[in-house]
């Protein structure tokens, strides 16, 4: 099993500030506004790079599925790329 450093109060935590954050992106955009003051505070012994990057590989996951569930339902026309 691997040992996060975290309680599972802290984790259960985080995973709702997480699905907020989603729910905040999704809705207005700005969930990183959430989320990243979520982790500094859950994740005290965490350097500065390692919640910036844990909070922008999280975002970047985030437009990723959404724009792909975007291209499969909506089907923009190729021309409107370039």
């Amino acid at each position: 099993m691997i040992d996060l450093g975290v309680s599972g109060q802290v984790l259960a935590l985080l995973v709702v500030a997480g699905f907020a954050a989603g729910y905040v992106d999704a809705v207005v955009g700005g969930g990183g506004l959430v989320q990243l003051p979520s982790l500094l505070l859950a994740l005290p012994g965490a350097t500065p790079v390692q919640v910036l990057a844990t909070n922008k590989l999280a975002s970047a996951l985030g437009v990723t599925v959404s724009a792909a569930t975007y291209y499969r339902r909506v089907r923009p026309d190729p021309a409107t790329f370039g």
